[in-house]
């Protein structure tokens, strides 16, 4: 089994000097070919700025990208959308299906602009939405689909130019449970029974049993692991479950020590210490 995706100290900032925000810093990752990977984190810790820049959507500040054996930050923005077209398939939230399009035309429309004749691209289409049972759907356009059923055209959609790499932001978001399990389901399937590598961005922690390792990404660091429940406090004042390594202050009370998640919760304890009890 090979690599599918290797990331190597891979940074991102956003502004600079003292308005400088450090998005993702220094994160390396490999993936191996089938695997399904979890990357979960609080909101704002670098998630999706991690994941578009693994699949040449945003260009690091610094660090390399791997495909194989091909560097996505080596390569020109010129070249960069061909790879992205052939070699990556991408799942979005919302699905981001083309509204006037039926769930065979937004397939189909991928494998068009990869140079594919228009009636091998219809029987592609269809092959894949029978795969992924919503043949019987394929004229439908996607308001008259459910959730479920569009994120599957999504995924359907990623598969068209039989991408070996498939790049999930949030896909279970806008899911109830059910459709949730399926979708990821459908994605563990895919890499086992067809060899596809799935790096998923994610928040629902219901859908980690069907991956083979989740990875943890907090203040742009990444981790093999979740803190534990033994290494987490919570903030007195808003109540957030925090990494004491990471608070942005501590204060004594009572024989205990308190940890903050923010200047805004430090002050205002600070103001009314009586307040807020350990």
């Amino acid at each position: 089994m090979g690599i599918a995706l290797r990331l190597e100290q891979l940074s991102k900032t956003f502004g600079e000097r003292d308005a400088a925000v450090h998005a993702v810093d220094a994160v390396s990752l490999t993936v191996d070919e089938a695997e399904v990977v979890l990357i979960q984190g609080p909101s704002g810790a670098g998630k999706t700025t991690l994941l578009a820049m693994a699949g040449g959507l945003m260009r690091p500040s610094a660090g390399r990208v791997y495909l194989g054996d091909t560097e996505l930050t080596a390569l020109t923005e010129r070249e960069l959308p061909a790879v992205r077209l052939r070699k990556i398939g991408f799942i979005f939230q919302s699905a981001n299906l083309l509204a006037n399009l039926t769930a065979a035309e937004n397939i189909q429309i991928v494998m068009e602009a990869a140079g594919l004749r228009r009636r091998d691209a219809k029987k592609r289409a269809d092959d894949l939405l029978d795969r992924l049972r919503l043949k019987h759907r394929s004229d439908r356009l996607p308001d008259k689909l459910s959730g479920g059923e569009r994120q599957r055209v999504a995924i359907a959609r990623a598969l068209a130019n039989d991408a070996a790499l498939l790049l999930a932001d949030e896909p279970t978001a806008n899911l109830d449970s059910r459709a949730g399990y399926q979708l990821m389901h459908t994605l563990e399937n895919l890499a086992k029974e067809h060899g596809k590598t799935v790096v998923a961005v994610t928040h629902d922690h219901r859908i980690e049993d069907v991956a083979d390792r989740v990875v943890w990404l907090e203040d742009g660091h990444l981790s093999d692991r979740r803190p534990e429940l033994n290494e987490t406090a919570t903030d007195p004042v808003c109540g957030m479950t925090i990494d004491p390594s990471r608070a942005a202050g501590s204060r004594q009370r009572g024989g205990h020590t308190l940890f903050f998640c923010s200047d805004i919760c430090l002050d205002r304890f600070d103001s009314r210490p009586d307040a807020f009890a350990p």
